[in-house]
Order: C-alpha cells, then sequence, then structure tokens
C-alpha cells in the first residue's frame, strides 16, 4: 500500500495549534518563569509588543483617513452643483445666503470689499463652496417657499 504524502503546512498549524493550545492554558506566572529561564526580559518584549501595536494601529488610522480623503475628494470633484443657470440667479442666491447667514460677509469682505463688484466667476466659485459645507439648503427651500 502506497504512503500518502506528507502536508507540512497541516503538520506546522497542528504544532502552532498546539503551542497556542499550551500558551493558553498557562498561568502568568508559568509563562514569565519560563521566558526568564530561557533568558528573556518580558517587560522588554512587553514594550517591544506595544511599539508593534501601536504602530500598526496608527497605520491603519493613517490608511483609513486616506481613504476617506481620497473618496472624499473624488466626491467633490465629480460632484454636480444645482446652482441657477443666469448669473443674475446665481447673484440673487448668493445676496439670499448673505442675507439669511450675515456672518458669511465678516469671511468674505476681506477678499470682496464691495460683494456687488464681484465677478460673476467669483459668486459662482464662492456659491459651490458654500454648497459644499450644505449652507445653501436652507435658503433653497426658503426661496422654493416663496
Amino acid at each position: 500500500m502506497a504512503q500518502k504524502p506528507i502536508d507540512h503546512q497541516v503538520e506546522l498549524m497542528r504544532v502552532l495549534e498546539g503551542l497556542a493550545d499550551a500558551a493558553a492554558g498557562a498561568s502568568d506566572q508559568e509563562i514569565l518563569a519560563e521566558a526568564r529561564e530561557q533568558g528573556l526580559d518580558a517587560d522588554g518584549e512587553a514594550s517591544k509588543i506595544r511599539a508593534i501595536l501601536l504602530r500598526a494601529v496608527k497605520k491603519a488610522k493613517r490608511d483609513e483617513a486616506q481613504r476617506q480623503y481620497k473618496t472624499e475628494t473624488e466626491r467633490l470633484r465629480t460632484r454636480q452643483y444645482r446652482l441657477p443657470g443666469s448669473s443674475k440667479a446665481r447673484r440673487d442666491l448668493f445676496e439670499a445666503l448673505l442675507a439669511a447667514r450675515p456672518q458669511l460677509k465678516s469671511v468674505l469682505t476681506l477678499q470682496h470689499r464691495e460683494f456687488d463688484e464681484m465677478p460673476d466667476d467669483d459668486i459662482e466659485s464662492v456659491l459651490k463652496r458654500f454648497d459644499d459645507l450644505g449652507l445653501l439648503d436652507q435658503v433653497r427651500r426658503d426661496q422654493d417657499q416663496e
């Protein structure tokens, strides 16, 4: 009868599972005593493991932040804005926004002293940024009710 070939992966997994079971069943004192017998510094090893885990957590957070950043920039890049078609209607929406939220004037006056002199392109750009922030939603609702 032919012998079945040995699957080394399976054997290795059995050994690792046995080691894990032995470590899980050992008390903290037994593990520390074994570490001392082997000449290991348990506190030093614990510090190394903490540092490894901390780096892994920081990397995971950084990776998630980068993923969210890419998702959000793509969303903003491809976003369709619901702005009025004519420059007069956009200017009216802009003025309605400033009337509804007068505190925004102080943000804009640093760049534009006179709002009636703002170029149409600037008004459209500002409306898009405010729309990104969700500031136009209430103004639109108010205009729809009129």
